[in-house]
């Protein structure tokens, strides 16, 4: 009787073994570039997930915290917590924002955009996607060799050499769409502002990213190597990187504001110059974080202005939007909501840019405050509430089901209200030389801000999961008549035949 019993446990065993193969590998080596891109974004929220941990941590001990409570951390080690401090960037960047924006929204709605079925090479897609997960495996091995120097650095760098190598193929995936997968009269310029920021966006990563190769390279090869080069290439993608986080940024924020205001942005055509006007002028900047003050004048004044310069045209994208909102009514829905948050973090870090860049701080400040919440403001604050607002955005399509207006306002005001709670006062304290807020006062701001922001991350898994749970049918078209790009004419979700007919695009 045993025997046979324990025959029938294995036979279910290898049954139900075959049956899980099956659908993870049916679902990991889709070429659908949509089925890609929900890969992506799922990284997306894991990797959000523990870099938002890590950056609670952080917060905790920069607060003077008693960390003690955490079984996964020895307080009295601050190696660990450097690494914490380098590891939550790394996560939050590579892992989150950019699988996000390039990977997750940009493989879902490009191809829809523009009329088409799949993406130009979709293996190379599905390649660019096995690759980062390689990038999350290699790192995570790092992570488990923490106590050995060399072996930890190696690991990092294939980690991001590796990712680098997905991004690349993705970005000449998206270059090649683009350029020759569009609908029958679909002109470059009737493209959808999220179309031409992806495509400005991957040029600049194009052009970009081999440095940090080159750089990666010489630093795993060359053993002891001047610091100065390798440090000059790791700038000059680091800077061209910022906007290319940025970019899509702008145009999941435009998208927004020209589904909800039912009008056509102000300067619509503008818009896409100042997008690449700041591709263009993104390399200008890179050598700004290599010099101190000791540099000569003329070469300090340099860069200097060429900070300033890149304000121009983002402030003529912000202009855009405000003359698009004040000459319209809308409602406040929950992506408008998150493109009005990315609005306010945008134009805080534009204005804490000027305030460096009068200071002098833009080239040695490294180490001030508000230097690093000028960076968190302008890149990852600004990247985290655009991609908010287009998961709320698209989401509907993407799944077919609406989210739960009072659970999605709960998450957007915890996490507004706990990131400038942040990061504010570190500005305030810096232009009034501690008059506002003193040393104190900021850290129990800070501190509060790190709890509400914290809480909204459990909110956002919270709502996901209800969401699914509760599968409130969306409509093809949730969002009227001001939806007017081709993903808005597909059932949501689309068919897996996407077009029976190819569109034909006449204005």
């Amino acid at each position: 009787m045993v025997p046979q019993s324990l025959d029938c446990l294995i036979y279910l065993a290898k049954l139900m073994s075959e049956y899980v193969k099956k659908s993870f590998f049916s679902s990991i080596l889709n070429l659908d570039s949509r089925a890609i891109g929900t890969l992506y974004l799922v990284l997306a929220i894991v990797a959000g997930v523990i870099g938002a941990v890590f950056s609670f941590v952080l917060r905790l001990a920069l607060n003077g915290s008693d960390l003690a409570f955490l079984s996964l951390i020895v307080p009295s080690d601050p190696a660990l917590l450097s690494f914490m401090n380098t590891a939550h960037a790394l996560i939050l960047v590579f892992f989150m924002v950019m699988p996000a924006l390039i990977g997750g929204f940009a493989n879902w709605f490009v191809p829809l955009m523009i009329g088409t079925h799949n993406v130009a090479f979709p293996r190379a897609n599905l390649i660019a996607f096995l690759l980062l997960l390689l990038t999350v495996l290699s790192g995570f091995a790092a992570l488990l060799s923490f106590g050995d120097e060399s072996r930890f650095k190696i690991l990092m760098l294939a980690s991001i050499f590796i990712g680098s190598m997905s991004f690349i193929i993705s970005f000449i995936n998206f270059i090649t769409t683009i350029i020759t997968m569009r609908a029958p009269g679909l002109t470059l310029a009737r493209l959808p502002v999220f179309v031409w920021s992806v495509l400005v966006a991957s040029f600049l990563g194009l052009m970009s990213v081999p440095a940090m190769l080159a750089a990666l390279t010489g630093l795993v090869l060359s053993g002891p190597v001047s610091v100065d080069n390798p440090s000059m290439m790791v700038w000059f993608f680091s800077h061209p990187e910022i906007y290319v986080l940025l970019l899509p940024a702008f145009g999941i924020v435009s998208e927004i504001l020209v589904t909800f205001t039912k009008r056509r942005l102000w300067m619509e055509n503008g818009v896409v110059a100042a997008m690449v006007f700041i591709g263009t002028i993104g390399f200008i900047l890179w050598m700004n974080d290599l010099f101190e003050f000791r540099t000569p004048d003329v070469m300090a004044r340099y860069f200097r202005v060429a900070l300033p310069l890149i304000i121009l045209p983002t402030a003529f994208i912000l202009l855009s939007w405000f003359v698009t909102l004040v000459k319209s009514r809308f409602k406040f829905e929950m992506p408008m909501l998150w493109a009005m948050g990315f609005f306010f973090v945008v134009l805080m870090g534009q204005l804490s840019a000027l305030q460096l860049a009068a200071t002098g701080n833009s080239v040695n400040g490294a180490n001030q405050s508000a230097f690093v919440a000028h960076f968190h403001y302008i890149l990852s604050l600004s990247a985290v509430f655009a991609i908010f607002a287009g998961w709320y955005y698209w989401l509907p399509k993407m799944t077919g089901y609406m989210c739960r207006s009072l659970t999605t306002r709960i998450h957007f005001w915890s996490l507004f209200v706990g990131v400038n709670a942040i990061f504010l006062p570190q500005h305030l304290d810096q232009l009034t030389n501690g008059l506002i807020f003193g040393s104190t006062a900021s850290g129990i701001f800070s501190s509060v801000g790190a709890v509400l922001a914290a809480f909204s991350v459990i909110v956002f898994v919270y709502g996901v999961c209800e969401t699914f749970v509760r599968k409130t049918k969306a409509q093809s078209n949730p969002w009227g008549e001001g939806a007017l790009t081709l993903e808005w004419q597909l059932a949501s979700p689309p068919d897996r035949n996407v077009w029976e007919k190819v569109p034909v695009i006449t204005k």
